[in-house]
């Protein structure tokens, strides 16, 4: 996996050997149409929103959350990161684990969704997720 995305060796060998990189051509594709539901850094439309910032909130709250939302921990989900060109394929479980490895406050803006593409989750650098179930990407 990229360096820039996990620049410390933060995941044990087993678990970064279930996140696959797509090359920055398809992740350029997704992202520009993934970026069609969002508005100003907000979903577009009705969504739920659960705030992420870690001097309030617990990294183990926001997984129980995160899980919550969908409990096919063995689900395949795309990752893409609207800075750059680039974006992974893992399992919701993976994600769930390290998404505070996935999402950087201050700085990234992320999508997360299935192959399916039945529900969206988005990250804001502003420390928040939001998530909407049954879109077509």
């Amino acid at each position: 996996m990229d360096d820039y995305l996990f620049p410390d060796p933060l995941l044990s060998k087993a678990d970064l050997s279930k996140i696959s990189p797509l090359n920055n051509d398809i992740a350029d594709k997704l992202i520009s149409v993934a970026c069609n539901y969002v508005s100003r850094s907000s979903l577009k439309g009705n969504y739920e929103l659960f705030r992420t910032d870690l001097d309030v909130v617990e990294t183990s709250k926001v997984n129980k959350w995160l899980f919550k939302k969908q409990q096919r921990s063995e689900q395949q989900v795309l990752v893409l990161f609207d800075f750059s060109p680039k974006a992974a394929i893992c399992t919701w479980e993976i994600f769930v684990k390290y998404w505070d490895d996935f999402c950087y406050p201050s700085s990234d803006d992320v999508f997360i969704f299935p192959m399916k593409k039945n529900w969206i989750l988005f990250y804001s650098h502003e420390e928040m997720f939001q998530y909407k179930h049954c879109i077509k990407v």
